[in-house]
């Protein structure tokens, strides 16, 4: 049986993903044994345990110390991205993510890396430049079949007079919203009224000018398997994802295709990497062109025709059930990893003295960091930053992966 060791920061969506797949019935009889551990729990003892150990899109300096120490001990080691962190917006992260010696490290850890594992192509290529084997894999994120809806079971829920409408993104993440359909909200309710309603999950764009045109509803951002079941319940009948084409997005995986499939959505997409790589234009969903005027004829067609949204979801729901069904995920992912099926050589070896240097350099950064937000922000919002990063310290120590704290 290949033992893996999984290694991650914390919990977010990408490790909750990887921890259902590969601790799942189906990859245990497949012949997988996993662990999921952050990486301060790391310790010599399951270093020496693992075959394999994958970071999982780690940037933590103490992570990429302990796949040199494991590279060192013949673990096959691989480093898991679905970002290109490396390459950041800085309003996707906060500072210390810059600082030159965390990019540093991370480069450092690739030199022992014999693998990228990677949900996009393109990064993937882009990441195994950078490692002395060029090697890389590609993995689709894994969906239970029975997570999904049914199409059958989601046309008994159609409404033919009510077409209910959901955003559901990240907080700050209005602007593309307000870019491009904001603009023409007035023209979707002189032409359907209140036949539509716009449901926002985790984003609160201003429609106060519209409240008493059409229903409006807001929710709250919340933990992932709440946020889960509170969408599919939803029965919402069209899901916008709007994002803009730069060098980071380009890099970024279809997880919002997936996740409105699942909730039993069809949605429409700016017609920009990763989507065009997953969507079909009016087979499996809709893309729309960056601009105003795309948005509204996608929107009024997506609207309109009832029977195009359901052929769209039957696709969608049989894409997903076919190409991302675990035990199809898993065996492809054997296959593409031979070193998988071989134990290697034992060797022990002790991550004490990495964790003392993990601390010095970290109390260093500390250090900086408070210079830098006092320079920046003084004193109140200094006190106020080292408030927040303790609370979010607190929480990453409590957080569990799978269902335990939901």
């Amino acid at each position: 049986m290949s033992k893996i060791l999984f290694v991650y920061q914390r919990r977010m969506a990408t490790s909750e993903g990887l921890y259902e797949i590969f601790t799942s019935k189906t990859a245990i009889e497949k012949g997988l044994n996993c662990k999921f551990v952050t990486t301060d729990q790391v310790t010599g003892g399951l270093l020496y345990w693992a075959d394999s150990v994958v970071l999982v899109r780690n940037q933590d300096l103490l992570a990429q110390m302990f796949i040199r120490k494991a590279s060192s001990a013949g673990v096959f080691c691989i480093q898991f991205f679905d970002d290109d962190v490396l390459n950041l917006p800085v309003s996707e992260v906060n500072r210390v993510q810059y600082l030159s010696w965390r990019k540093k490290a991370v480069e450092d850890g690739f030199s022992c890396t014999d693998l990228i594992l990677s949900s996009n192509t393109a990064l993937a290529e882009k990441y195994a430049r950078l490692i002395p084997t060029n090697r890389y894999v590609t993995m689709n994120t894994a969906v239970e079949p029975n997570c999904l809806i049914s199409p059958w079971k989601r046309e008994t829920k159609i409404i033919e007079d009510e077409i209910k409408i959901v955003y559901a993104a990240g907080a700050n993440h209005e602007k593309l919203f307000e870019l491009f359909i904001l603009p023409v909200l007035p023209q979707l309710i002189k032409k359907y009224g209140r036949r539509i309603s716009f449901t926002f999950f985790g984003v609160h764009p201003d429609l106060s000018a519209f409240e008493h045109q059409i229903k409006i509803q807001y929710i709250d951002a919340m933990p992932l398997g709440q946020y889960r079941m509170t969408i599919q319940s939803g029965n919402y009948d069209i899901g916008l994802s709007p994002l803009e084409f730069n060098k980071f997005n380009q890099y970024k995986y279809f997880n919002k295709f997936i996740e409105y499939t699942i909730a039993g959505i069809v949605g429409i997409y700016s017609r920009v990497l990763p989507y065009t790589l997953i969507v079909k234009h009016e087979k499996n969903g809709f893309l729309a062109d960056n601009d105003v005027d795309s948005w509204f004829e996608v929107l009024c067609k997506a609207i309109d025709d009832l029977e195009l949204r359901k052929l769209c979801y039957r696709n969608a729901y049989d894409l997903i059930t076919t190409q991302m069904e675990p035990g199809y995920i898993i065996q492809k992912f054997k296959q593409d990893i031979p070193e998988l099926q071989y134990g290697r050589s034992s060797k022990r070896v002790c991550v004490i003295p990495l964790k003392i240097k993990f601390f010095i350099f970290r109390f260093t950064e500390c250090i900086y960091l408070v210079y830098v937000y006092l320079k920046s922000t003084g004193i109140i919002g200094t006190i106020s930053k080292i408030h927040n990063y303790i609370q979010d310290q607190k929480t990453v120590r409590e957080e569990r992966l799978g269902n335990q704290d939901e």
